[in-house]
């Protein structure tokens, strides 16, 4: 864990990067500026490539897969989906407490 000292504002952008999609997108336009919004915009892109994604992929393999299996699908797609939110929600915190503190 490394405290670093960031101004409010980048605490902010960093944390809105995490919950909202506007928030990502002015991370990503002002992750040039500061290394503690760079930190924290890899983060929420690499919750959103191992988790988000296949998270998605298997709930829509659930929805079109019409057997038994898909209704398992289904739950599991939709806890990975709940367990990134979680993973968006202590990544944000991080943020806002100025910490570079890895989530995934």
């Amino acid at each position: 864990m490394e405290k670093s000292n960031t101004t409010k504002q980048e605490r902010y952008v960093a944390a809105s990067g995490y919950l909202f999609e506007l928030g990502y997108m002015i991370s990503w336009l002002t992750q040039i500026d500061s290394e503690f919004t760079k930190f924290h915009f890899e983060q929420e892109n690499k919750i959103i490539k191992m988790v988000i994604i296949p998270g998605i992929a298997i709930l829509f393999a659930g929805m079109l897969w019409e057997s038994a299996v898909s209704k398992f699908l289904i739950y599991v797609g939709a806890l990975i989906i709940l367990v990134s939110f979680v993973l968006s929600i202590k990544g944000a915190r991080h943020a806002l407490n100025g910490e570079k503190k890895k989530v995934v």
